[in-house]
């Protein structure tokens, strides 16, 4: 029994560091004072860097990493408000806490029983797994935000060919407008509540400009298909015209892409079944064959 107060002695000092490393990363704080950050730095003013982002700015090896796994855009792409120093600290102290909880659980066990119910490095792998996990739910977080906005936006396109119809309504509006409606706010997030100026805040002179600042950021290709049909408006094309060609060639790439997973569907589901009669052919055959064999070799 004396052996497991080194292993609860490691688990009372991993939970003391995730408390006080929650609490020196900004983990905890408001949701009040988070608002009042950002638009402090979307006036142009100054704020207090975190200590995990004071130490990312001195680290090259952490920017680099940084930029590898992406995760600014990654988080942008989820209209998300954390910042990379939030994300990473929230993934640090889940991993903590993880790794914690289970050395705690296994050395209470070993007390209690007199053996390991596992091996502790099981609670070092499990915390461990924490951070690639969480990053594979960005990414699938991100992916999901992208197809969302993407078909909101191909779904908004008959209603803005009317709207914007012998210069109604501008395109932006139009768009802003109907993305008001959808039952998800991805491409309101995105246009109406300002979430693009996140990665393409930069310049643009007009809706067009605006539109592939958006597609190269977040890589929607709606949005540039969208500015190739504002464009032809430009040159003499009617907005009615344009826009309703642009939104049946989106209706046909979705029912090209039904189609293929329609086609993949019928395929699993074939296999199986195949499968199951095998055994089925087995025994039906196997009196038969059994039967022929000892014909031939009676």
């Amino acid at each position: 029994m004396a052996d497991v107060f080194p292993y609860a002695a490691v688990a009372v000092l991993i939970i003391g560091a995730w408390i006080g490393g929650i609490v020196l990363l900004d983990v905890l704080t408001t949701p009040d004072v988070r608002a009042w950050r950002r638009i402090s730095q979307l006036r142009g003013f100054a704020t207090r860097a975190s200590a995990l982002e004071r130490v990312t700015r001195r680290a090259p090896m952490l920017q680099r990493v940084q930029e590898e796994l992406d995760l600014e855009r990654l988080i942008a792409q989820t209209h998300g408000e954390d910042t990379v120093a939030g994300f990473a600290a929230r993934t640090g102290a889940i991993a903590l806490m993880t790794f914690a909880v289970l050395l705690t659980v296994i050395a209470a066990g070993r007390a209690v029983e007199g053996q390991w119910p596992a091996p502790p490095w099981v609670a070092v792998v499990i915390g461990l797994s924490v951070a690639p996990l969480s990053l594979v739910e960005l990414r699938r977080r991100a992916k999901r935000t992208q197809e969302a906005t993407a078909r909101i936006l191909g779904d908004t396109l008959m209603a803005v060919a009317v709207m914007t119809d012998t210069r109604g309504l501008q395109l932006d509006d139009a768009v802003r407008i109907m993305s008001r409606c959808a039952r998800d706010d991805a491409l309101q997030t995105l246009l109406d509540r300002g979430g693009f100026k996140r990665l393409a805040g930069g310049s643009f002179r007009s809706t067009e400009e605006k539109y592939r600042l958006i597609n190269d950021a977040y890589g929607i290709s709606e949005f540039a298909q969208i500015a190739d049909a504002a464009a032809r408006a430009n040159v003499g094309v009617p907005e009615r015209e344009a826009f309703t060609r642009l939104a049946l060639a989106i209706y046909q790439d979705r029912l090209a892409d039904a189609k293929v997973q329609a086609a993949r569907a019928r395929i699993l589901i074939t296999l199986p079944i195949a499968g199951m009669l095998v055994p089925l052919l087995l025994l039906i055959g196997a009196p038969t064959f059994h039967a022929i064999s000892s014909g031939l070799g009676g």
